[in-house]
């Protein structure tokens, strides 16, 4: 097997305003018998060339940062003769982060997944029949949620765990410092 490809991208900021636009392609090929690489279920391996916007806004006066997250995954037409091409999907995110400013350490995040209620599987994901049983494995529909640290996690995020301080305090919706519990998820 051979797995070609690659990712591009590209931000821009200005101010308390941030974007980045990125794309990534990829193939996967059977060098064996000139095929595409195929999983268990005889499906191709191939999990479709993407395109990302991540466009966010800092709101200094009351320390919210606000953001929007966008996913769109092209058909994958990478598939063996005779079998039906993956479908394109696009998946969109919200979130706002507030971290108050006599409380560093704490970070509550607010966050809507698939915004618009895609019902979708990634091309990652089981898909076809097998034995007779439709394998489709739909991601989840739109979701809330809320984070917080709990009290516990609290010293593994100050300063005396991080190399970096500075990074560490960033405002940033994916900061590996910020360890975060899952307080509530409304799903569909």
């Amino acid at each position: 097997m051979e797995i070609e490809g690659f990712e591009a991208s590209v931000g821009y900021g200005i101010g308390e305003f941030n974007s980045r636009l990125s794309y990534a392609k990829s193939d996967a090929d059977n060098k064996t018998n000139n095929t595409p690489a195929l999983d268990y279920n005889g499906r191709s391996m191939d999990v479709g060339d993407s395109i990302a916007l991540n466009l966010s806004y800092y709101f200094p006066v009351v320390g919210v940062e606000t953001g929007w997250n966008s996913q769109w995954v092209l058909t994958e037409d990478n598939v063996m003769p005779g079998t039906p091409d993956k479908d394109s999907y696009n998946v969109h995110s919200v979130y706002a982060q507030w971290v108050p400013p006599q409380a560093d350490r704490l970070t509550l995040t607010l966050g809507v997944d698939n915004l618009f209620d895609e019902q979708y599987y990634s091309h990652a994901s089981r898909t076809g029949v097998a034995r007779g049983f439709e394998l489709d494995d739909y991601e989840p529909g739109r979701n809330i949620k809320v984070r917080l640290p709990t009290s516990s996690e609290s010293h593994l995020i100050g300063r005396a765990q991080c190399p970096a301080p500075r990074l560490c305090n960033q405002r940033s919706p994916i900061s590996a410092r910020r360890i975060e519990q899952v307080l509530l998820v409304l799903a569909r």
